[in-house]
């Protein structure tokens, strides 16, 4: 889904494939002798970057990796209070599917009483396991949860979307994947990132099909300015394995990360002052230093297509991330920036026009803190306000 458009979600979370299923009927597919395959091959199989934390993958910013990506392989988990008080509240999932159970253990209590829930689903478990209280006045709570085996997902939503389009399936749902096990990763070509808003390269395929059905995503740039904007982890790391295999190699993150690499180094930034093991930064693994993001932004300011990249950040004051920063100050619109937030880590990267006119890149990094973020916030933007006004940081 574009950024512009990732609002309430105002469509069905399966609009897609529901648009598939009515192509399929109107090609005249009356039913399927056969299972529905969902083969995410394009990509190798490794769900989860090097280094991610167990707690962070039942969540939506933890969504496993797949080359069959539907709905950002969420599932959302929908609470409303029950009608009194005593009643178990309602627990629903969108999508509807059958590829999940819900254990409601919520129950309804009376206004003025707590509302405190939690949602749980272990890793390789398809039960989402709900608890806690609502008031009876409550409004919707909306849980992301992150979809157990993305193309096994997809299958089934599939599989029962099609069955509601009134075609017969004989068989049954099951997945094909690249196992890692399976490929050799190579060293790759030097080379550059195709241009932001151009046609990404070709990837050729050896498989002669008859398509029913068909869906085209939307260009790389539109992809970037969600990733940015609102820091979508998996849309980041398809994209490193995307790069990976558009630069001559096969669909995994070791050749995205060698890929990468080579663009860093034309960049100018050395390889000990940066240490990437995925594609988001949701890895505990991996270090950068400020000097070397302030390189690379640099180096992109001076790229033809600097300006489309600096669309795709957020902007101060304004929108994704940076939204309700530095609201009513003389900041907004001088500051384009991307934020990263893990727990004890908060920093912020990007471009600044001073009040005087300067163009400026600046990378602001704060680690091992044990104050609450919104306090390192808050000196965070403290600094950058003094990089605006041209004036020293004030103590």
């Amino acid at each position: 889904m574009p950024y512009a458009l990732k609002v309430e979600r105002a469509q069905s979370s399966t609009v897609i494939l529901e648009n598939m299923a009515d192509q399929m009927v109107k090609a005249g597919v009356k039913y399927i002798d056969g299972d529905v395959v969902a083969d995410d091959s394009f990509y190798v199989n490794e769900p989860y970057g090097t280094g991610w934390a167990q707690d962070d993958l039942q969540w939506g910013f933890g969504a496993p990796v797949s080359a069959l990506t539907i709905n950002d392989n969420l599932i959302f988990v929908n609470i409303l209070p029950g009608e009194k008080p005593g009643d178990r509240a309602f627990v629903t999932l969108d999508p509807p599917t059958a590829y999940y159970k819900v254990e409601s253990r919520i129950l309804t209590v009376a206004t003025g009483g707590t509302h405190k829930i939690g949602v749980h689903r272990d890793q390789g478990s398809h039960t989402v396991t709900a608890w806690g209280t609502v008031t009876v006045n409550d409004g919707l709570d909306r849980e992301e949860l992150a979809a157990e085996d993305p193309a096994a997902y997809a299958a089934q939503l599939f599989y029962e979307i099609l069955t509601r389009h009134g075609i017969v399936i004989y068989g049954h749902t099951r997945v094909h994947h690249t196992a890692p096990s399976s490929v050799v990763t190579e060293d790759v070509p030097i080379t550059t990132l195709p241009l932001l808003g151009s046609t990404s390269p070709a990837i050729p395929t050896n498989r002669a099909t008859l398509v029913l059905a068909a869906y085209d995503s939307l260009p790389l740039i539109e992809d970037l300015r969600l990733i940015n904007k609102v820091s979508q982890n998996l849309h980041a790391e398809l994209a490193l394995r995307l790069v990976g295999k558009a630069g001559g190699g096969i669909g995994n993150s070791e050749t995205g990360l060698k890929v990468e690499q080579n663009f860093l180094t034309q960049a100018g930034v050395a390889p000990e002052e940066y240490d990437f093991h995925d594609g988001c930064g949701l890895s505990r693994e991996n270090l950068v230093t400020p000097a070397a993001q302030v390189k690379l932004l640099q180096y992109v300011a001076a790229q033809p297509w600097a300006a489309k990249f600096q669309d795709t950040l957020p902007v101060a004051g304004v929108d994704g991330s940076l939204a309700d920063r530095w609201k009513d100050t003389d900041l907004i619109g001088h500051v384009r920036a991307k934020t990263g937030t893990m727990e004890h880590v908060s920093a912020l990267s990007g471009y600044a026009i001073t009040l005087s006119g300067k163009n400026l890149a600046f990378s602001i990094m704060v680690n091992n803190y044990a104050l609450r973020t919104g306090r390192i916030r808050e000196v965070i933007d403290q600094i950058v306000q003094a990089i605006v006004d041209d004036q020293p940081e004030k103590k």
